[in-house]
């Protein structure tokens, strides 16, 4: 099944951090990521990283871990300074009480780990034509690119 960004050829421009604390994990979804044509993707598996990144770019995917560790990440979240990137947070909790956290803290979508390479893209693709997708920069790429071509 073709996913949305896909057909309006959004990935290749689309910035997108992973944050968690594992480095393999994030290794994998950058993997995942660049089956789907993501190119700018940014792994940082420290909270200090995440911060020092944020203050400096915006991005427009966040992939972020819903534990103690990103706890002031996620008190950011819930103050709207990151309300021009779409954030997904990412847990292992299978109980719901993270999702429910995640979401009032101001998450955009929930995936659970471990989730495979297409269960991510459905979810991207799912937030890239949600009306979340409206407040962010992404919105504005389409009508350029059809003037380049």
């Amino acid at each position: 099944m073709p996913v949305a960004y896909e057909s309006i050829k959004l990935a290749p421009y689309l910035e997108v951090m992973v944050a968690d604390s594992d480095g393999m994990f994030c290794a994998l979804v950058d993997q995942y990521l660049r089956l789907h044509r993501f190119e700018n993707i940014f792994l940082v598996t420290s909270e200090e990283l995440v911060l020092w990144k944020l203050a400096r770019r915006s991005f427009d995917i966040i992939l972020l871990e819903t534990c103690q560790e990103y706890k002031s990440i996620w008190e950011n979240v819930i103050k709207g300074k990151y309300n021009t990137s779409l954030i997904v947070g990412v847990t292992f909790d299978r109980s719901g009480r993270s999702w429910l956290q995640a979401v009032r803290s101001g998450a955009d979508a929930v995936l659970t780990k471990p989730f495979t390479h297409s269960r991510l893209a459905q979810a991207l693709s799912d937030l890239l034509i949600s009306p979340a997708s409206r407040r962010c920069k992404i919105v504005q790429l389409p009508p350029a690119l059809d003037m380049i071509r």
